[in-house]
């Protein structure tokens, strides 16, 4: 069945698309539908997850997972005063492991941590050796927060590791009242928030990578934000997908599919760009069809599972298609004229995660008119 979709922009909330032209699809196949794509671009989106945007303070807070570099919000573990009176907080940011830390934040504030140590800013807020920070990334078995166990002794001990959880901890020392609002301008109002370098990823690509295995997906210099590779990490690690019956019959349609992501193209102002990157963050209670919609939007992507049950997924670009619809398999066709012109659709406006601006949502410069209209990354 050949049809044209209009094309889908990626990067609508949650992720990044680079788009070069129009990348209208061509459905292939019988069981493919241009309802779906149209549902993705129009239907609800993913609701923000809490950890996008605030810490939470929760008796059994959902658990965050993530797609590519996103900075992330924690849900507390646990908050006390000391015996001294530093407030301690310890922070659960993602479930499962995170390739790296890159940034970290006291409310919108950027700090460098030295031995975890906060130091101060120039206008001496966080005044040196009074803010302890740190981070775990999430190994099979970790350590426990040293600096925690120290502050509460007999209340956090070396058992409390937080094996397989990204999280960290912020300790307030107390200061002189005739110096405290100078260090603590927001009084005890300081959250711990940071930039992460999420999940790794499963790369059939890898021969070295067992699907079965994650910590073969461990890399030095992993590829984290490859849409398709998201998609088939969320199948995989969330959905139960069995790889060998479900995927590995139809992986070229995936290594392909991989590929078209990961291809250069030039931008305006020089450099390159690989074409479709995702950044995406979520809560373990969202609806897997949101999570998969939202995926897909990045590389303007769509997938089906054939008669067999397995899974062929396909990227933002024209497939040639394999059957042709003509006359003899039209049945009926209605047009529509005189559509009121507020009924037309003219713009679209989209999101993505910038680097730029803190890790933040902004919007995307959007321009045309009309039903085919596009939005492009700024520049």
């Amino acid at each position: 069945m050949g049809k044209f979709v209009g094309a889908i922009v990626g990067a609508i909330t949650v992720g990044v698309g680079i788009l070069t032209g129009n990348p209208a699809l061509i459905a292939s196949g019988a069981s493919l539908i241009v309802g779906n794509a149209v549902t993705l671009l129009f239907g609800p989106s993913l609701p923000k997850p809490d950890a996008a945007t605030t810490q939470k303070k929760e008796p059994v807070p959902a658990r965050a997972r993530g797609i590519g570099t996103r900075r992330v919000y924690g849900k507390v573990m646990l908050f006390q005063t000391s015996a001294t009176g530093a407030s301690v907080d310890v922070v659960a940011f993602l479930d499962g492991r995170s390739h790296a830390m890159r940034q970290a934040y006291l409310n919108d504030d950027k700090v460098t941590i030295v031995g975890g140590v906060v130091q101060q800013l120039a206008d001496k807020r966080y005044k040196t050796g009074k803010v302890l920070a740190g981070f775990n990334l999430g190994l099979a078995t970790e350590t426990a927060f040293a600096p925690v166990i120290a502050a509460l002794p007999g209340i956090w001990t070396p058992d409390h590791r937080g094996d397989r959880i990204t999280s960290g901890y912020l300790i307030k020392n107390p200061v002189k009242s005739s110096d405290f609002l100078e260090v603590y301008p927001q009084a005890d109002q300081v959250v711990l928030s940071a930039v992460f370098d999420m999940s790794y990823l499963f790369d059939p690509r890898d021969v070295s990578m067992d699907p079965a295995d994650p910590d073969t997906w461990v890399k030095p210099d992993p590829l984290l934000d490859n849409p398709v590779l998201g998609l088939l990490w969320y199948l995989l690690t969330d959905r139960g997908i069995d790889y060998e019956t479900q995927i590995l019959p139809v992986i070229d349609y995936w290594i392909a599919a991989a590929d078209h992501c990961d291809e250069l193209v030039p931008l305006k102002d020089g450099g390159t760009e690989r074409r479709y990157r995702c950044a995406i963050l979520y809560e373990a209670t969202a609806e897997p069809a949101q999570v998969i919609g939202e995926i897909l939007k990045t590389f303007d992507g769509w997938y089906s599972q054939d008669a067999l049950g397995r899974y062929i997924v396909y990227s933002g670009r024209y497939y040639e298609p394999t059957v042709t619809i003509g006359p003899s398999q039209i049945v009926n066709a209605r047009h529509q004229g005189f559509v009121e012109d507020e009924d037309l659709y003219d713009e679209l406006t989209v999101t993505y995660i910038s680097a730029d601006h803190d890790y933040a949502e902004v919007d995307m410069c959007a321009f045309g008119r009309g039903v085919n209209s596009f939005a492009r990354l700024p520049g």
